[in-house]
């Protein structure tokens, strides 16, 4: 019964590394894949539509850079990413309908673990903070 319990956790352990290690890939951390875009077909009364559903671009390390929800064909969220050179994201820009900023979150870390987020509107006025403990 230990063999066969240890047999499956490893085999699903296996199935987990695997299929983790695929998405790493197809997301541009080999820098080959720059962007994924996913489109929805939808069929009403007998007629089919097409949209694009979501968008993502990867900078050269495969870390999102942009990312854009659509609903019925139209922006519903655009973001922005920055990292820094260990990958942490240290950046996040909420555009509105005309592209401008919206709302700009900005990371803090401290030993490789993020410490605090700050929030600002998209004038740049602090909306809230938020403070990272981890406990050991």
């Amino acid at each position: 019964m230990k063999n066969k319990i240890a047999t499956l956790a490893l085999l699903f352990g296996a199935i987990i590394f695997s299929s983790t290690a695929l998405y790493s890939q197809s997301a541009g951390s080999s820098g080959s894949i720059k962007a994924r875009i996913v489109h929805e077909e939808k069929t009403e009364k007998g007629k089919k539509s097409v949209y694009i559903d979501s968008e993502e671009k990867y900078d050269s390390k495969g870390n999102v850079i942009e990312e854009i929800e659509y609903k019925d064909g139209k922006i519903d969220k655009h973001m922005l990413y920055e990292y820094d050179s260990n990958n942490n994201k240290i950046k996040e820009t909420e555009l509105n309908d005309s592209g401008k900023p919206k709302k700009i979150g900005e990371y803090k870390y401290e030993n490789g673990l993020r410490k605090e987020k700050y929030v600002y509107d998209g004038n740049k006025m602090l909306i809230s903070k938020k403070t990272y403990t981890y406990k050991y």
